[in-house]
């Protein structure tokens, strides 16, 4: 199929050709939403659990666009400060949080393979669970997203499998409202394993090369969670991981996370990675990290590693969760409605624009700087970075000054008639 760059190429050569004001208005809204990176990148089917709808992040963070997070032949490649999520369905440009898959994967294992593409000193590849299904405020980013940092402003409960580059890796559990967590691995004061078994050639898992990641949660005869255990393996050599909290208390909370379902979050990101990677690493260089990583062959079996069969629930969670997509109507902003997330808005010919990193509003047209119109406790100054595009249609503002002119030039026709029969009436009196 083309690009989204020559679709929009190709629609904007047609707008050219068009002779009808509307539908050039229409197709250059069009060729500036193809243009865009796209928020549902495709479907894979995943054994265990069914078919997921991957939802990309259009914000790595409030104040900084992600990139884009791909699906290519079956293998899921995100772009640097790309950010995807796990979904039953998936439609452009639209959120909510029923969206999101929820993996119950309490007794269970979820597997598989990693190609870190020379992700080095400074980089880091994540794979990591959160409990987004279960959060109703939009957040930051737009799109419901949370974690135990509140990247986006939302906190929630965090599992995070994998942080890795080709020198360290990383597996923690955090309750939320615990950024730190309690984990191990490679790699940052960690030891669970050496640089001569994992690492750029290393004798068991040689970096270089993809390998695969089985994450198991096991319980104990009471059902509650004892662990998070992590085993990468590559052509039968293997080195392991294990995270748990002291205390029970925490455990429950993850173990309550878990059985409710918790949705996978795949992403790349970079830079103050010393946390993770020094030592070994002496120095970070965050600049030579590539700029895409690859995720494959995941799957969902019980703990011996037998297969388990809950298609038939995702199917029905997907249905739902598409039907309830295409009836959420327009959620394009209004007067006086901040912007940002919806990125359209509801009047002709009105745009949203940015302010700064916590308003944006629909107007016809903005200038950077103090706009006069604010209320005088908020003037600050307006970016009027465009946020989305142009709503088709002429601005109610333009329209009324069109009807003005109309009628004044029918009134003015008006007098001129009457002026004129006026005048014929005195002639055939004389």
């Amino acid at each position: 199929s083309p690009s989204p760059n020559s679709e929009a190429s190709g629609c904007c050569r047609a707008m050219h050709r068009s002779k009808s004001v509307m539908l050039v208005l229409i197709v250059l809204s069009w060729c500036s939403l193809v243009a865009q990176a796209r928020i549902c990148p495709g479907k894979l089917y995943v054994p265990g659990y069914g078919n997921v709808s991957f939802t990309n992040a259009r914000q790595n963070t409030p104040s900084m666009a992600a990139r884009e997070v791909e699906l290519q032949n079956d293998r899921l490649v995100p772009r640097m400060w790309g950010r995807t999520y796990f979904g039953n369905a998936c439609a452009e440009g639209r959120f909510d949080h029923r969206q999101y898959a929820a993996f119950k994967l309490l007794g269970r294992t979820l597997k598989y393979s990693v190609n870190l593409r020379s992700q080095g000193c400074g980089c880091n590849v994540a794979l990591y669970l959160v409990s987004m299904r279960q959060n109703p405020a939009v957040g930051g980013c737009c799109d419901y997203y949370c974690d135990a940092n509140s990247v986006c402003g939302v906190n929630c409960a965090e599992i995070d499998i994998q942080e890795a580059n080709i020198y360290a890796w990383r597996s923690t559990l955090h309750v939320a409202y615990d950024g730190g967590g309690a984990g191990d691995g490679f790699g940052g004061g960690r030891s669970a394993f050496s640089a001569d078994r994992y690492g750029p050639g290393a004798a068991c898992i040689d970096t270089n090369a993809p390998f695969q990641v089985a994450c198991s949660f096991p319980v104990d005869t009471e059902g509650n969670l004892t662990s998070m255990d992590v085993a990468l393996s590559q052509n039968g050599c293997s080195v392991s991981v294990s995270a748990k909290y002291p205390d029970k208390p925490q455990m429950q909370h993850l173990k309550e996370a878990l059985a409710q379902g918790m949705t996978p979050v795949a992403s790349l990101w970079k830079g103050g990675m010393g946390w993770l990677d020094s030592p070994p690493c002496l120095a970070e260089n965050a600049s030579a990290c590539p700029d895409t990583t690859e995720f494959f062959d995941f799957s969902v079996t019980d703990l011996a590693g037998q297969p388990i069969n809950d298609d038939s629930d995702a199917a029905m969670e997907a249905a739902a969760a598409e039907e309830m997509l295409a009836n959420s109507g327009s959620q394009c902003s209004g007067p006086h409605e901040d912007c940002r997330c919806a990125q359209c808005c509801q009047r002709p010919g009105t745009r949203c624009y940015e302010k700064d990193g916590y308003w944006g509003a629909c107007k016809e047209k903005c200038v950077p700087g103090i706009d006069p119109e604010d209320e005088p406790q908020f003037r600050t100054n307006w970016t009027c970075r465009p946020l989305g595009p142009r709503t088709p249609g002429m601005p109610s503002t333009s329209l009324d000054a069109s009807l003005q002119k109309k009628s004044s030039r029918k009134r003015g026709s008006s007098a001129s008639t009457t002026s004129s029969s006026s005048s014929s009436s005195s002639s055939s009196s004389s």
